[in-house]
């Protein structure tokens, strides 16, 4: 897949990363515009757009954007591997065991 472009729920937008997919956001709701901007900070989005806001022109340039900049490609990679290189649960489940320590 070149590149998705998606409603940016938090679950799509870690999908298209964890498989180093560029991408863009059209946000309709809640947090979706703040996950599309934390894409375009990541180097993996050109732009975020709005649903309401939304033009043909817009749309088609993130879509060049996407299919002709190889650097949206390229940072999707790096990021892809760095998150293979994780272990999220393992993480997680000590943060949560060092919290209830920290508790008793």
């Amino acid at each position: 897949m070149q590149a998705a472009i998606h409603h940016g729920g938090a679950g799509t937008n870690a999908t298209t990363l964890r498989h180093g997919i560029p991408s863009t956001v059209v946000a309709f709701f809640a947090d979706q515009p703040a996950w599309g901007r934390t894409l375009e900070q990541l180097g993996v989005s050109p732009a975020t757009h709005r649903l309401s806001r939304l033009s043909t022109e817009a749309l088609a340039a993130s879509i060049r954007a996407l299919a002709g900049e190889p650097r949206f490609r390229q940072r999707a990679r790096e990021l892809q591997q760095l998150l293979a290189s994780e272990d999220g649960v393992a993480f997680t489940a000590g943060a949560i065991e060092a919290r209830l320590a920290a508790m008793r």
